[in-house]
């Protein structure tokens, strides 16, 4: 099976909204690897979820401050529909446009960080330091070269969305699910295998 990364236009020219963390923000632990205890994600969003929108057409998925993004009632019952795996709880989250509530529902999906282990070698990757971790990969490493996100062959991927322990602020999905998310807006997708994340194409170009 084939698998995509999702294109996360936050800092792109788009015509769609993107959300600002709004009130008070409540935040949870950053998750460690169980082996080497290096950080693999920043803090967690926690309940109750408000976020304030910009100018702008609503998407389906709304990218932001927020880690990964905010998703419409749409996505949400084409996931369940479909009985999809990766997505532990929707988190209701109010949103603000123009000062006033709007009326559509939309959540914050709390997404599987999987185990999947990454073929560093054909994956290019390239670290700023000798650290070693079987587990994460990453060893508290900085990514400083890599052309594209490969899979171990070796992986038995049971999920249809995830995020990876060398890359958590990006989202995987399978090629299932994004068949099924033709008409959902907003939504773009590179090939993983030639996938580069946007802040490390902004220090190697």
């Amino acid at each position: 099976m084939r698998y995509y990364v999702v294109n996360n236009t936050r800092f792109d020219k788009t015509d769609f909204a993107f959300a600002d963390r709004n009130g008070k923000v409540n935040l949870g632990v950053a998750l460690k690897c169980e082996e080497c205890s290096s950080y693999l994600t920043s803090f967690e969003w926690l309940p109750p979820l408000e976020a304030k929108l910009s100018k702008g057409i609503l998407g389906d998925v709304i990218f932001g401050t927020h880690n990964h993004f905010i998703i419409s009632e749409k996505f949400r019952s084409i996931f369940l529909d479909n009985n999809f795996k990766g997505i532990m709880s929707f988190d209701q989250v109010t949103l603000y446009q123009n000062k006033k509530v709007i009326s559509q529902k939309y959540y914050y999906p709390r997404i599987v960080l999987s185990n999947v282990k990454i073929d560093l070698i054909k994956s290019g990757v390239e670290f700023d330091g000798n650290g070693q971790c079987n587990l994460c990969q990453k060893a508290g490493r900085t990514i400083t070269k890599m052309k594209g996100l490969c899979f171990d062959e070796k992986n038995e991927i049971d999920t249809d969305i995830f995020i990876t322990k060398l890359l958590p602020g990006d989202i995987v999905f399978s090629e299932r699910l994004k068949s099924a998310s033709t008409e959902i807006t907003n939504l773009t997708f590179f090939e993983s295998d030639k996938f580069i994340p946007n802040w490390l194409r902004a220090i190697t170009d």
